[in-house]
């Protein structure tokens, strides 16, 4: 009885917060225009719904579905800590169990929650879409559940875990968000290692490359590429992806950190004992007092010129403070690495010394 009231509040909480409403809104509005704006990923399957369409849009659903999953976190797991309120809630008689549990599981399903909105908003946009009866599969709904159960759940657990696992933890907003970066990371290196039709490639690379960047994709997707390549656009129709080979690994080896990750941070996690960074200490070093002048300075702040100075004082203040930001150097180094996969595969792995660089100039 404890636990599902423990899981009713962690539902009002994270229903009532402004990020919560927005996302709902985002995700099922990109469901249902997904459909209604004919989506159709490279012309290569003859139907807007059909089964390849809808596996593809529930991969894209779970990689948006890591930002809201951040959120939900950051909101969910630090609001002790913000609030000043861990010594209270330690001081109850709620234990460490239903404490964990009902956290995660809060995260889990709301964020299970927001991923399959979205596939109901692409079932909506089926309904609600004008297109060419031809271009649209008859209603199956094993193709709506069968990437649901292989995509949206796992995916929606794995991410659910690591973010969690690592917030509770480190206790640090900072660090979530370099988790999650890192996951997107994954996702690129294995999309620019296979050519993935999503980085804009025409074919795959070779099986050997395919089947271990398969492993890597945190989302399945590129195992989900690597099923469907040889497939025809009529086969992809009423194709379901196969739970055996790459995919089935690539689901079992995710997972399987997945639970690694809850099972060490509910083992670290002090329920009790409130981490406190221990203050430095104070150097005794006797230094050398400088006595300086106070001069009134006259300053009118209704003036011009002082708005100006001050407005821009403000700019390079949060300039600097961004430019030295974690997240940005981590979001830099990402896009670098992006950069390089990219130039790799325009230049077929060859030396950049192997071309010429003509500039022409027209007066």
């Amino acid at each position: 009885m404890m636990f599902l009231k423990l899981l009713q509040f962690e539902w009002k909480f994270h229903s009532k917060q402004r990020s919560f409403i927005v996302f709902l809104v985002l995700f099922i509005l990109y469901g249902i225009l997904a459909i209604t704006n004919e989506f159709q990923f490279l012309e290569i399957s003859s139907m807007y719904n059909d089964a390849f369409n809808l596996n593809l849009l529930s991969g894209i659903i779970s990689l948006g579905i890591l930002f809201p999953c951040i959120f939900l976190c950051i909101n969910g797991v630090l609001r002790d800590q913000n609030n000043k309120s861990e010594e209270i809630i330690f001081s109850t008689g709620l234990t460490k169990n239903k404490f964990f549990i009902s956290r995660f599981l809060a995260i889990f399903l709301i964020t299970l929650f927001l991923s399959s909105i979205s596939i109901f908003g692409v079932f909506l946009g089926t309904c609600l879409s004008g297109s060419n009866l031809e271009s649209l599969h008859t209603f199956n709904f094993l193709h709506y559940l069968w990437p649901w159960l292989t995509l949206v759940i796992p995916n929606a657990f794995i991410i659910s875990a690591l973010l969690f696992s690592t917030t509770l933890l480190s206790k640090n907003a900072i660090i979530t968000y370099i988790i999650g970066v890192v996951i997107i990371g994954f996702y690129w290196f294995s999309a620019f290692t296979i050519n993935s039709p999503l980085m804009g490639g025409s074919s795959l690379s070779s099986p050997e490359i395919v089947s271990k960047a398969a492993l890597t994709d945190v989302f399945g997707l590129a195992a989900f590429f690597e099923q469907t390549q040889f497939l025809t656009p009529v086969e992809k129709n009423d194709y379901l992806t196969s739970f055996s080979g790459h995919f089935l690994w690539n689901r079992i080896l995710w997972m399987s950190i997945a639970f690694l990750f809850l099972f060490t941070s509910y083992k670290l996690f002090s329920f009790r004992k409130v981490n406190r960074i221990s203050k430095k200490s104070i150097s005794t070093k006797s230094e050398k007092s400088i006595i300086h002048l106070f001069t009134p300075v006259k300053t009118d702040p209704t003036a011009t010129k002082m708005k100006l100075i001050t407005f821009w004082s403000l700019i390079k203040l949060d300039f600097k403070s961004t430019l030295k930001s974690v997240p940005f150097l981590a979001l830099i180094l990402i896009w670098i690495v992006m950069l390089c996969f990219s130039f790799n595969y325009a230049t077929n792995g060859e030396s950049i010394s192997n071309y010429r660089f003509i500039f022409r100039f027209d007066y």
